[in-house]
């Protein structure tokens, strides 16, 4: 609320002010309420902007729904809250703590804390900047809101040289649900312009949605077409997802069920694997990229909480895993009993 003297010594009744205010105030200002008040003598102007600050929710479902994709979220790399956060939650939900006092409780319960716990340190931060992000209704469709979602995240978790910036190098995973083998990821040469090519193309499907299965489609494709290119060094599969949730709430779409994410972690991930992979395997069958299982995901998501999830199975590839001797080492299917002929 801003407040102006007025002086206008010609003004003697509320009818001229009137005349004053729809003939000159008006056309200026199209986003602001104006009032004209007399006190003491003195004419005044209030001006009041339509623009409010977003403030933090006070709705108990919305808090409780979030937390628990975030919370969620985290599990899909085995990070668990700690006993303080689940409190800190509590008293969130209910209103009896903000965001950020419940910051605040948490570097002060680290500071005093002999050995700090660092799964559970990263779970509960970024649990909460996930929190804080989904419960923000601002959103852009850009690179940037990408970026800025990564920083938000992992900011004083991750080295700072990674935070909030596109990798520059070439990475693999080793994935159970390959047998050992890697998800295809983007050449980090082109993720600006692979991204650049996702995020116009969603920019001009969001106009077009007629129904509800064309929403679940643009949300399969966002985070798996994303997720594919894996722009970041950590922290992919969060970053993508509360960038394609925010992108869904920001269209006007309400989800249906609060415990998918919380109850469906690894799941969630082997979804975003399947439905990148791809091989021709031993017996010269070609694997292809299988996204029916992501695409259930997000029916149950959005549609109907009473679906069932579609089950997964290993893919049977070139590869298997050493588990017990060299969980990191990749070794090619062979008979491990055959010579090798190395005369070339």
């Amino acid at each position: 609320m801003y407040t102006i003297e007025i002086k206008l010594s010609s003004v003697k009744n509320s009818s001229l002010l009137k005349c004053f205010y729809f003939s000159y105030l008006i056309p200026l200002e199209k986003n602001v309420h104006l009032f004209f008040i007399k006190n003491k003598g003195r004419y005044y102007l209030l001006i009041e902007s339509k623009y409010k600050k977003i403030q933090e929710t006070t709705d108990k479902y919305k808090k409780q729904k979030y937390w628990k994709i975030a919370i969620g979220l985290n599990q899909v790399d085995d990070l668990k809250p700690s006993e303080e956060l689940k409190k800190l939650v509590y008293d969130n939900i209910n209103n009896m703590k903000t965001y950020v006092e419940v910051e605040n409780e948490l570097y002060k319960y680290y500071s005093k804390a002999d050995k700090i716990n660092k799964s559970e340190y990263e779970c509960d931060l970024v649990s909460l900047k996930i929190v804080e992000l989904l419960d923000n209704s601002s959103f852009n469709l850009t690179i940037n809101t990408l970026k800025n979602i990564h920083k938000e995240l992992f900011e004083n978790i991750i080295n700072e040289e990674f935070c909030g910036k596109f990798r520059k190098f070439d990475i693999q995973k080793y994935e159970d649900v390959l047998n050992g083998d890697s998800a295809n990821y983007g050449n980090f040469k082109t993720i600006e312009e692979d991204l650049k090519d996702i995020i116009r193309e969603l920019g001009i499907r969001k106009y077009k949605i007629k129904d509800i299965n064309d929403v679940v489609e643009l949300a399969v494709d966002c985070v798996k077409k994303i997720w594919d290119v894996h722009p970041f060094v950590e922290g992919n599969t969060r970053t993508t997802t509360v960038f394609t949730l925010k992108f869904l709430y920001s269209l006007g779409i309400a989800d249906v069920s609060n415990d998918l994410f919380k109850d469906n972690a690894k799941y969630f991930r082997d979804c975003l694997v399947l439905a990148n992979y791809s091989q021709l395997n031993r017996h010269n069958e070609f694997i292809n990229p299988d996204i029916k299982p992501l695409y259930r995901f997000f029916e149950k998501f959005l549609i109907d909480d009473e679906l069932k999830l579609i089950e997964i199975e290993p893919v049977h590839n070139n590869k298997y895993y050493d588990k017990l001797e060299n969980p990191s080492k990749l070794i090619e299917y062979e008979e491990l009993n055959e010579d090798l002929d190395l005369d070339w």
